[in-house]
């Protein structure tokens, strides 16, 4: 059986890919061809503010080997932006993310 904080994740990245129209392999991956950087960010900054289990380096992993740093930078970047409200509200409606609250 899958974690329920990583269950929580691939469903966000899932959320974020199907918005910005991009497969979720890039999302993961180490392009940096617009929109992928926001997507990317978001997708982060979403998991580190509802995802209680995992840490900015776990989040950071998740991004194939990232650091705690891309995380934090995610969250200054993301936060008060109108498009994460929206999808943060979206994901909290998500099964696998209620499920952790």
């Amino acid at each position: 059986m899958m974690d329920p904080n990583h269950q929580a994740a691939e469903a966000i990245v899932h959320l974020i890919a199907d918005h910005f129209g991009v497969p979720v392999q890039d999302i993961l991956g180490p392009r940096r061809n617009p929109p992928l950087p926001l997507a990317r960010a978001i997708a982060a900054a979403i998991m580190s503010d509802l995802l209680r289990g995992m840490t900015t380096t776990s989040i950071a992993h998740y991004f194939n080997g990232r650091t705690h740093n891309f995380t934090l930078r995610s969250v200054e970047i993301c936060k008060n932006t109108e498009t994460y409200a929206r999808l943060r509200q979206r994901a909290l409606n998500m099964p696998a993310v209620e499920r952790l609250r």
